[in-house]
């Protein structure tokens, strides 16, 4: 019998234990289970790229976060992240709480409805409590009033936050107009986004991670000829800027020796027999030509309209990215595909002379931000600087703080002002966000 109660015990206890642990991974009402990864870059991948987050020691935004969103997180998401899961975001100090959202990037007060708090809810039925849509609006709600009691407390305090400043510079272009003003001015290289596809049965899209790829699922079809009518394919339209022989690189997943080839051409030309090297998860490959990885040159004259045609020869390969190059003897670890423009101001206008420019360089980092590096003025006299700020779509979000910290004297010639890389979220998107910056101090010396 005492054996009994000790088996009846430990039943108890893992059964107490499974029941937190399903809680944090899907609790009911949940549509489907989480897509929470622990581990995982997700949390850290803004930290990890040379930015600091910024910690708002704000009075008033702790206050008004304790007020809005933080009796939520502490009622619906204490089980996970107010012990061991990051973001701390539901732990009983509203301080801490706040700062782990603030420097998770998890909240956007320019746009609320682009906060990720919001969108694992709405997008991905991360742990709802009920109804997702309902639960994702409530979270929006929250986060809502927090910018709100936030923007009335800056309205009092800062009244030069946003475009009221006069010293502040003209909007650019929109993001995704600059970078592909910026991209048709590197000659002798091709990106193509694998993304815009087009393609024919059994190729279909994937997603792993934060790569985006095209394949034919691993079936074991075996080997398939250039001819074969049934073979997946992929076409992808591009550009060139000058008439060249390209190398072509591609970020692959080629994990056997029967996952691992393609045939791939550029308009009428001949197809390639691409044999693959193994890779580990994806990563960087020449297309070269048959089992001797004979070295291939495209030759692609200058314009528009060429094709490029990837067509299947073993399933389960998989691509990401394709990066071409007039450069024959280019070295493959430099392969930077982030789309990125420099931004250009003309400040000297601001202060009622000629002679200053404002520069900053600006790259997609991901679906949800930009980043920003390398602000610097160039000036033919001695300048004082002071708190700049970042405005997207002329508004300033509290969260984009890396560079209110400049306060310099600067010589004439060219000066870098930061070193920090700052990662700004999103508003509307590429396709229609504008950036300014405001300076508080701007003085000729």
């Amino acid at each position: 019998m005492p054996n009994f109660f000790k088996i009846l015990a430990t039943a108890c206890v893992i059964a107490i234990t499974l029941f937190s642990y399903t809680q944090c991974l899907g609790p009911s009402g949940s549509s489907s289970k989480s897509k929470m990864q622990f581990n995982t870059t997700e949390q850290s991948s803004v930290s990890n790229n040379n930015s600091t987050p910024v910690v708002s020691n704000s009075v008033a935004s702790v206050d008004a976060f304790a007020q809005t969103l933080h009796p939520l997180t502490k009622q619906r998401c204490v089980a996970c992240h107010g012990s061991f899961q990051q973001p701390l975001h539901a732990v009983s100090d509203p301080q801490q709480a706040h700062d782990a959202i603030i420097n998770a990037f998890k909240v956007n007060f320019t746009n609320p409805s682009s906060s990720r708090m919001y969108l694992k809810l709405r997008d991905e039925a991360h742990n709802c409590w009920s109804d997702c849509t309902q639960n994702a609006n409530e979270i929006l709600a929250a986060i809502t009033s927090w910018k709100d009691l936030l923007d009335s407390s800056s309205s009092q305090q800062d009244p030069g936050t946003s475009q009221g400043s006069t010293l502040t510079t003209d909007e650019s272009l929109t993001v995704e107009q600059m970078i592909d003003m910026s991209s048709q001015n590197t000659n002798g290289t091709v990106q193509l986004a694998i993304d815009t596809a087009t393609l024919k049965a059994p190729m279909v899209k994937g997603q792993e991670g934060e790569y985006s790829y095209i394949w034919v699922v691993n079936n074991n079809v075996g080997v398939l000829a250039n001819s074969n009518n049934t073979a997946g394919t992929a076409t992808l339209n591009f550009s060139t800027n000058v008439s060249a022989n390209y190398r072509m690189y591609a970020l692959v997943n080629a994990p056997t020796d029967s996952d691992n080839s393609f045939h791939i051409k550029i308009d009428s030309g001949s197809f390639q027999e691409w044999h693959i090297p193994l890779t580990t998860g994806f990563e960087w490959r020449e297309v070269k030509n048959t089992s001797a990885m004979n070295p291939v040159a495209f030759f692609v004259p200058m314009g528009a309209g060429h094709m490029l045609e990837i067509r299947q020869r073993e399933d389960g390969t998989k691509i990401s990215k394709i990066f071409m190059t007039d450069d024959l003897n280019f070295d493959i670890s430099q392969i930077n595909l982030n789309p990125k423009a420099t931004l250009t101001y003309n400040i000297g206008k601001l202060i009622g002379t000629s002679g200053i420019e404002f520069k900053c360089d600006v790259e997609i980092y991901d679906d949800y931000s930009y980043k920003l590096t390398n602000p610097r003025i160039t000036t033919n006299r001695s300048l004082y600087v002071k708190n700049i700020k970042l405005l997207i779509n002329g508004q300033f979000n509290p969260q984009h703080a890396t560079y209110t910290l400049v306060d310099m004297q600067i010589p004439a010639g060219t000066t870098q002002l930061s070193n920090r890389a700052m990662v700004a979220l999103k508003d509307k998107g590429d396709e229609y966000d504008t950036l300014s910056f405001s300076f508080e101090m701007l003085e000729l010396k």
